[in-house]
């Protein structure tokens, strides 16, 4: 690494006032704009789920509990749920890990909830809201059995049901919170602009040639002015993410190190994208850059939101999926994308170095 290189592509990135237009200014205006326009479709859905499969395991049916809560399970009729008596625990939880639409109640001396994953809030809240009615009409019945009509204070019927769903979901996302994440990671792509102009603009102002007669191998020379701009690029996430907490709530806070690292890992792939596209030729390069940015951003959700499946066929989705998990459920943390992104910067990049190296001129 050059130290005066990696100082001298961080430092003209810095002084470029488009730069501060382009990945601090556009973005946000654009995130006010669609956040404001769009902010309904991202309500609540009046469309009719697919039913839930719920798998009911009594642990002690003989018990006064056990026969009240399959009594009441059986007089309960509801649209969007079906309710099936299991006799193995492990059998329950096999149905919610194998299939969808399904969860698995497992009563013993308290009640817990395991809920398969893709459950849409309306799914939840519906389980959550028949569940506690269910399980609050059993501690009824039994406090009015055990103390001679006397009822047990609202206080203690909260109590009765504690839910540990896998999707564990925390208030949804508003429109806003959606396009700051989607905008970040959109503007983001076109990292790929500044590595594909990165020795072109070198040829230009008649220093690239200087760079290489300097006593640095041209390795050297590639290594630090990626990493110069790459610095460019994780201070310009960091700004970004830090000024969307502020301005639209995105609760960043939660997993920062994690979300900072899946949109890092999207910029160096597109930075180092531009680079190799560059070797190719910079006219053909520029026209497959702007291909890639606009499909990427479009199945990656960078518009609107998409099917999952349509997000596996981005960078950008390898991103916002685990980033939206991360944010609003209490699922682990998933490092595919980042993983993803960086393996494919990695290839890229020594593609790039061979075939550089091998050239008389850059």
């Amino acid at each position: 690494m050059n130290r005066v290189m990696i100082k001298r592509n961080l430092v003209s990135d810095l002084r470029n006032p488009a730069s501060y237009l382009y990945y601090l200014v556009l973005p946000i205006s654009l995130m006010f704009l669609l956040g404001a326009i769009l902010q309904g479709s991202f309500g609540s859905q009046a469309t009719t789920p697919e039913k839930v499969r719920v798998q009911v395991v009594i642990q002690r049916p003989h018990s006064e509990k056990g026969r009240l809560v399959k009594q009441t399970l059986q007089h309960t009729k509801m649209a969007g749920l079906s309710f099936t008596q299991r006799s193995s625990v492990a059998q329950a939880k096999q149905r919610v890990r194998q299939q969808k639409n399904t969860a698995a109640v497992i009563v013993g001396q308290r009640v817990q909830v395991l809920t398969a994953t893709g459950f849409t809030d309306y799914q939840v809240a519906l389980l959550k809201g028949v569940l506690v009615e269910v399980f609050q009409s059993v501690a009824l019945t039994q406090t009015a059995l055990t103390f001679n009509g006397r009822v047990l204070p609202p206080s203690q019927l909260k109590k009765t049901v504690v839910v540990q769903d896998r999707q564990g979901l925390k208030p949804a996302a508003s429109s806003y919170q959606y396009y700051a994440i989607a905008m970040t990671g959109m503007f983001i792509l076109y990292f790929a602009e500044i590595g594909i102009d990165t020795f072109a603009q070198g040829r230009r102002k008649r220093t690239l040639p200087r760079e290489l007669i300097a006593p640095i191998s041209r390795q050297q020379i590639i290594n630090s002015t990626v990493l110069g701009h790459a610095i460019f690029g994780g201070l310009t996430v960091l700004v970004s993410m830090v000024l969307t907490q502020v301005l639209f709530k995105v609760p960043w806070q939660q997993a920062f190190g994690f979300s900072f690292l899946n949109i890092v890992s999207l910029m160096l792939l597109f930075l180092v994208l531009g680079l190799f596209l560059e070797t190719v030729g910079q006219g053909v390069g520029v026209g497959i850059t702007q291909v890639i940015i606009q499909l990427a951003a479009f199945l990656g959700g960078g518009y609107f939101p998409v099917s999952d499946g349509m997000l596996r066929f981005s960078p950008l989705g390898w991103v916002m999926s685990p980033l939206r998990s991360a944010l609003w459920t209490e699922n682990p943390l998933n490092w595919s994308g980042v993983g993803l992104n960086l393996g494919l910067a990695v290839g890229l990049f020594v593609a790039m170095s061979v075939i550089l190296n091998k050239r008389e001129v850059f």
